[in-house]
């Protein structure tokens, strides 16, 4: 998450002297700290205007020391006032209270464990060929793909992938601890939607703090919302070939407009060959509605791999996690 502190210019001035002077994004940036539990930093900026302190940092891994489980929000308050007194021990000053602190960034999430990472794996290449309108596809074999955009960004990504990866180089003193949060991330699929202010603003038609963002039931509906958006359905099951076809003609009837509307389907998650066949040989408007009129039927991920057991919607059995307090690791804030 990112927070928003207005501050002085007297304020300002008593932190200056732990300035690093680099500046990023017409902010200064004064200190990385490490608050939470290893390897989390938070990173802390200050306006070169003198006006603003920022908080940049991922909850789940200042929590856990790691964000292959969910943070769920029950405990935001918890984390953003101990922020609070570890920054009075080590500067001295009283930051405004958490309810003061406008929220800037917010990245939603849900992390699956599958079966296997076997599934996770097949699970990610059945969906590398969507695509999501007015926003850049990156995609990565093997590893993940993204939406993104100027507002907000949609992801999904295998965590034992990225953490062994990434994270490697923080545990070289502890690969035992390494290993075992590999053994726990494999099989991990995540799913993740960023929020800029911009979105936020959006969203909300007013600036937002904490309390905006502790409802589960909530950041649930939106993490569903935007699955929908992906997938056409929310509770998106994976179907072989012949269950999208079953599914179709019993929604549609066997006729010459379902069969067409099967060939659209096959085609169209060929790749980018097959996205290309489907513009050239219908509208954008054609294509919108085929694809709705398949996800009216049951069908959003299709695949010949043996993953049709998996359902994305939120909440899943699946889950990393259900609580903050079944997570092995967690054991309370330091």
């Amino acid at each position: 998450m990112k927070f928003k502190i207005d501050i002085d210019a007297e304020f300002y001035y008593k932190l200056e002297s732990f300035c690093e002077g680099k500046e990023i994004q017409k902010h200064y940036l004064i200190k990385m700290l490490s608050w939470g539990k290893e390897p989390s930093k938070i990173k802390m900026f200050a306006s070169i205007h003198y006006d603003i302190l920022t908080f940049e940092f991922s909850v789940p891994k200042y929590f856990f020391g790691t964000n292959i489980f969910m943070f769920y929000p029950k405990d935001l308050a918890k984390v953003l006032n101990e922020i609070r007194s570890k920054f009075f021990k080590e500067f001295g000053l009283n930051l405004p209270e958490i309810s003061e602190w406008v929220v800037q960034r917010v990245d939603l999430c849900y992390a699956y464990k599958l079966p296997s990472q076997k599934i996770a794996e097949d699970l990610l290449a059945s969906i590398q060929n969507f695509d999501y309108p007015r926003k850049k596809t990156s995609t990565y074999p093997g590893s993940g793909i993204s939406f993104s955009g100027s507002s907000y960004d949609i992801t999904f990504y295998l965590k034992r992938n990225e953490f062994t990866s990434r994270e490697k180089k923080y545990y070289r003193f502890d690969m035992t601890k390494f290993n075992k949060l590999a053994n726990i991330a494999s099989g991990v699929f995540r799913f993740e939607v960023s929020f800029r202010k911009s979105k936020i603003k959006h969203l909300f038609n007013k600036n937002t703090n904490y309390l905006n963002w502790i409802s589960t039931r909530e950041i649930i509906g939106h993490l569903n919302l935007y699955l929908k958006k992906v997938f056409g359905l929310a509770s998106c099951t994976i179907a072989s070939e012949i269950v999208a076809y079953n599914r179709l003609v019993k929604k549609y009837s066997d006729n010459k407009d379902t069969k067409q509307l099967v060939l659209f389907l096959l085609v169209y998650r060929l790749g980018k060959n097959g996205k290309y066949i489907i513009s050239k040989m219908y509208n954008r408007s054609q294509i919108y509605r085929n694809k709705q009129k398949i996800a009216d039927a049951g069908v959003t991920i299709v695949s010949n791999k043996k993953i049709s057991k998996v359902n994305l919607a939120i909440p899943s059995k699946y889950a990393v996690n259900k609580s903050n307090d079944d997570v092995a690791v967690a054991t309370h804030l330091t």
